[in-house]
């Protein structure tokens, strides 16, 4: 790691390629550009002069450096979930980049739809950054920062399907060649139906009476899956090991609670060398409710495991399994007829 001649800024070496930071307050902002370039130049102004304007650790009164720092303390953030705050903080460092210095007064409903554009290559993304603008302009229309919302009731991009359910033969196929603790981290994911931050978090002290007790990250809420005896047979394999956690289910295969980084760049690997494209983990939750829907599970009885807040998506598996199953009659009396003739 060497420093350029500027205040905050830092530079990193990653598989032979050079990147530069600003870090400042606890917090990096990557600055973008070759250094002694035009783009660098105006980059490193953009994030110092956010900084810059700080008075006495207090940002310029009616900006929305001062509008996020001032939502960051809020009981309204506070009171996040900690999955949703993390996520927020993420987005909310990546605005004030773009917005820092710019009066909270001065942003049109306009500029808020060219940013949104910008971000059109990653839709998702792209919808929640706005999300989270207009929950904190909504702050700032009630502490004084301006009179109206312009991000309020913003169209949507068009996100696609999304991640989709995995199929059986690419089950077969990861649990065929994935090594013991990601198979762990799979079967857990099919029979709970759970988000990867609630099994990563997930311990033993949860299960009791053959149910899993837990609080999902995301939302707060509290669910008790009931264990599936493929899972339990699992359960018993991973607890027959000589290394393994006491307090996490799912561990690496030294027995060390997982990180979401790790867990990714692992089961990208396991991906890989299964020669599987066109899958992501958040389809083995897509997977589950699927699986619950073609069983003939209702969609409250699948909200109560998955812990879907809405039936929305719920529906669409069930009307798949309806359809299919219906589909499979007509065809199975079209073949009783034709024998009959």
């Amino acid at each position: 790691m060497g420093n350029i001649e500027l205040p905050y800024v830092q530079s990193y070496k990653t598989k032979g390629k050079t990147y530069h930071y600003y870090r400042r307050g606890g917090r990096k902002y990557r600055v973008e550009g070759m250094p002694g370039s035009v783009e660098f130049a105006a980059n490193y102004q953009r994030i110092h002069g956010t900084f810059e304007r700080a008075v006495g650790g207090d940002f310029a009164p009616g900006t929305f450096a001062a509008l996020f720092t001032e939502y960051r303390t809020s009981p309204e953030y506070l009171e996040l979930a900690p999955r949703t705050r993390i996520d927020y903080r993420l987005y909310l460092d990546r605005m004030q980049e773009n917005f820092g210095s710019q009066p909270v007064a001065g942003i049109q409903r306009q500029d808020i739809l060219r940013y949104r554009d910008q971000l059109a290559g990653q839709p998702r993304s792209a919808n929640y950054t706005i999300t989270v603008l207009a929950r904190v302009l909504a702050f700032g229309v009630d502490r004084g920062y301006r009179d109206a919302n312009p991000a309020r009731k913003i169209d949507k991009l068009k996100t696609g399907p999304g991640y989709r359910a995995w199929k059986p033969w690419e089950l077969k196929r990861i649990l065929e060649v994935a090594p013991q603790e990601i198979a762990d981290m799979v079967m857990l994911a099919l029979y709970t139906g759970q988000r990867q931050s609630d099994l990563v978090a997930m311990r033993w002290a949860q299960i009791d009476g053959g149910m899993i007790d837990l609080t999902q990250q995301k939302t707060s809420q509290r669910i008790l899956v009931p264990i599936h005896s493929a899972l339990a047979a699992r359960l018993e394999v991973i607890k027959a090991r000589p290394v393994r956690s006491v307090v996490q289910i799912c561990t690496t295969a030294t027995g060390r609670p997982w990180t979401a980084n790790h867990l990714r760049h692992r089961f990208k690997a396991t991906l890989a060398t299964a020669e599987l494209e066109g899958v992501h983990f958040h389809g083995f939750r897509k997977t589950a409710a699927k699986n619950l829907a073609e069983a003939g599970c209702t969609t409250k009885e699948i909200m109560a495991i998955t812990g879907h807040q809405t039936g929305q998506m719920i529906d669409h598996y069930t009307r798949d399994a309806d359809q299919t199953k219906n589909a499979r009659a007509a065809m199975a009396k079209l073949e009783l007829s034709n024998t009959a003739e």
